[in-house]
């Protein structure tokens, strides 16, 4: 069952880099599946571009241009404007708008330079999955691969690196930047589940274009949870089948995908008294982890919580809600694992959460994260946010209510109370 993606997989406009990575078989065999991801490079700060050569090139051909005639200048122009898509024609620009065209055209350079940067990417990814190992396969893109794909650090430390990063001299860290800083700043999008659990696909693609400061990048499973059914050799005997994302370490989904918020779609008999049941991928007995306030998933709940009881204010009254719940706001139902015990979608078995709070990629199928942080941990400990929704918290009418509530975690990572 092929999954076709979300508009915002083919949109120019948006200037995303785009790259698919196609199911992979080995002797008939289902190894992994293939996934669609938007990169949205980082925005040039508007005063501080640097000139390159091709800047300064363009303003040697423009003197050129004022000596010519006004025909041959309006062809030229043309021309320029067809070599860069977007870029409005005039055969007269003022400073401002060849300032404009400058920046247009650096944008889009940017964006090659990721283009190629997820293609070397893609190679050694594949590369890995026949004959070499996770660590190999980043190792072998080398320097140059890491210079191209990581973005620029010019303002602040929390900048991240999208998908994957090797860092020189030093060692891997799971598609976060290597200073370690706040991640909430730069958010990660997944829907491992499309179809299956309804529309969080178009959900992660909204929240996508809704965050344009915040979202860094959306990553769609490009197939069904269910496409077949076969068992899944990382957790075999649970019932999970290898095109299940989730629950599968080689699937091209995890590979690309060192994401912050992971967004699932519930049925309304799961979890009945939760309208979002929210975990960092422990269970409701790791009461130490959800009692800190420092975690993602605990500033999400919060900040759910804040926004949805700021909108039923603004609307009627709510019913009141089921009786033992921890919290509920506008009608929605926030809880954390220890809130309701009785729910067993805490997420202990994503193997992706796995990676994301510390477990090395070679153990996620056999190891369960430590709540502890574990031994050193790593930087993105605690990052990882699943979150479990009912058809009320996943339809599109509430995805403003959405972004709201992230655009509120980075007003409070700004200010330093996260």
């Amino acid at each position: 069952r092929v999954y076709r993606p979300p508009r915002v997989f083919r949109d120019a406009e948006v200037r995303e880099s785009v790259c698919l990575l196609l199911e992979r078989t080995r002797g008939g065999r289902f190894v992994a599946g293939w996934a669609w991801l938007a990169v949205r490079p980082e925005p040039a700060a508007v005063g501080q571009l640097a000139k390159s050569e091709e800047e300064e090139e363009e303003e040697e051909e423009g003197h050129e241009l004022a000596s010519i005639g006004a025909a041959k200048a309006a062809t030229r122009a043309g021309a320029l404007a067809t070599a860069a898509p977007g870029v409005m024609d005039d055969t007269q620009p003022s400073g401002t708008e060849q300032q404009r065209r400058r920046r247009g055209r650096q944008q889009q350079q940017q964006q090659l330079r990721w283009v190629k940067a997820w293609v070397g990417v893609w190679y050694r990814v594949v590369d890995w999955w026949f004959r070499s190992s996770w660590v190999t396969a980043l190792w072998g893109f080398g320097n140059a691969g890491v210079e191209v794909g990581m973005e620029t650090q010019a303002a602040e430390d929390e900048e991240a690196v999208a998908v994957v990063a090797a860092v020189g001299g030093g060692g891997f860290r799971g598609g976060w930047s290597p200073r370690g800083g706040r991640p909430l700043r730069r958010l990660h999008l997944g829907a491992p589940h499309p179809s299956f659990e309804g529309p969080v696909d178009l959900q992660a693609v909204a929240l996508f274009r809704g965050l344009p400061s915040l979202a860094r990048s959306v990553v769609v499973s490009g197939k069904h949870r269910r496409a077949t059914a076969a068992d899944s050799a990382c957790l075999p005997g649970f019932g999970y089948p290898a095109s299940d994302p989730s629950h599968n370490d080689r699937d091209a989904f995890n590979i690309i995908s060192f994401a912050l918020l992971q967004l699932h779609g519930k049925k309304e008999e799961s979890c009945p008294v939760s309208t979002v049941f929210a975990s960092g991928g422990f269970g409701s007995n790791a009461t130490a982890f959800y009692s800190r306030k420092d975690t993602a998933v605990a500033a999400l709940v919060a900040a759910l919580e804040e926004v949805t009881g700021a909108a039923a204010a603004a609307a009627a009254a709510p019913p009141p809600p089921p009786a033992g719940t921890s919290s509920s706001s506008g009608g929605w139902t926030v809880s954390l694992p220890p809130d309701d015990p009785a729910c067993a979608l805490t997420a202990t078995r994503n193997v992706f959460g796995r990676g994301v709070n510390g477990v090395p990629r070679r153990d996620v199928c056999t190891r369960p994260a430590d709540a502890g942080g574990g031994s050193g941990g790593r930087s993105c400990f605690g990052s990882f946010v699943h979150v479990e929704q009912a058809e009320a918290a996943r339809a599109p009418a509430v995805w403003a209510l959405w972004v709201e509530a992230l655009q509120m975690l980075q007003s409070w990572a700004r200010v330093g109370d996260l």
